[in-house]
């Protein structure tokens, strides 16, 4: 059984396994940006910060992300931009990148990497709450700047599910034969500020969210 991360290639070039048990990472760009979408907000530009450029999940999360945009405002400018995994080097670019272009009012991370850099540059820019934050994971700094009104939403893998999904799947191959199902998605939950009590409380229990 495959967990948090798939084969990408067609079945008859992968690794065998039964199932997949974790994220679609297309869906969880795609429904993050849906978020937005959803509450009615008409963006004027956009730019997704990826961390690394060339990684299969996160262009794939990028990919979601432009098609949900674009698919509801279409000729909306969308543009991914390489902020590396360094953190001072990340902030700079969101600066640079917003400094040529004040028309942008949304930032979209793919991971804590960008979300991090990305609220010290709106802090420091004094942009908070005039332009839109979402991101990709979630961790305490990212749960108390949703809280804080500083980051609108984050998409959550449910990692409990996918350590505990597999090993119930496979002791029922194991002992009964039962096969499970090809692929199980344990995401995209988009957290917001309602969801945060339900959150905090799978952490507090399972250790993760």
């Amino acid at each position: 059984i495959a967990v948090n991360v798939p084969d990408p290639r067609p079945a008859n070039q992968r690794i065998p396994y039964l199932s997949y048990v974790g994220q679609n990472e297309y869906d969880a760009g795609y429904y993050l940006a849906k978020y937005l979408v959803d509450k009615g907000y008409k963006p004027k530009r956009v730019v997704i910060g990826i961390h690394e450029v060339g990684h299969i999940g996160l262009e794939t999360r990028a990919k979601g992300i432009t098609d949900a945009i674009t698919q509801a405002y279409p000729g909306t400018p969308v543009e991914k931009l390489d902020i590396t995994t360094d953190p001072t080097k990340a902030a700079e670019a969101f600066k640079s990148y917003l400094t040529a272009h004040p028309d942008t009012d949304v930032i979209f991370t793919l991971g804590p990497l960008g979300a991090h850099p990305a609220l010290q540059v709106l802090r420091e820019m004094k942009l908070t709450g005039k332009v839109h934050l979402l991101t990709i994971d979630i961790d305490d700094t990212i749960l108390k700047a949703i809280e804080a009104g500083e980051l609108d939403a984050a998409v959550s893998q449910q990692p409990y599910a996918q350590g505990f999904l597999p090993v119930v799947f496979m002791y029922l191959y194991v002992k009964y034969g039962i096969i499970p199902p090809p692929q199980v998605p344990t995401g995209p939950t988009v957290i917001d500020k309602a969801r945060l009590e339900t959150v905090r409380k799978q952490i507090a229990t399972t250790g993760g969210a």
